[in-house]
């Protein structure tokens, strides 16, 4: 089941903002095209696509076109069986974790 709720972290406001989206867009216009430079970009297209299923928006559209800059970056990195859904399953995951610890801590500071 997807939460379409915009996660929080940490009392620190919403993740999630077309700001956020913008950012890792461009994160990944870059480093996409250095697969020399192999440092997140797979956690940051799963971050990008859960955005885009939450807020409704396509920016992993341009990075994930047929022979586009996820394909080529794969290719030159030689990972085939790295699945983009597969990493946004897993930011999903850890936005919900993220978001249940909060609440399990903001109950705490409250009761004090």
């Amino acid at each position: 089941m997807i939460n379409n709720r915009v996660p929080t972290f940490m009392g620190e406001g919403p993740f999630g903002t077309a700001a956020d989206a913008e950012l890792l867009s461009a994160y990944l216009d870059h480093y996409l095209s250095r697969p020399d430079l192999d440092y997140d970009q797979a956690i940051v297209l799963g971050t990008l696509l859960y955005l885009d299923e939450i807020r409704g928006s396509e920016y992993t559209t341009r990075s994930l076109a047929p022979a586009g800059p996820w394909d080529r970056w794969l290719e030159v990195r030689a990972v085939a069986a790295l699945d983009p859904h597969d990493c946004r399953q897993a930011v999903q995951q850890l936005c919900a974790f993220v978001d249940e610890t909060a609440e399990v801590f903001a109950s705490l500071a409250c009761g004090s």
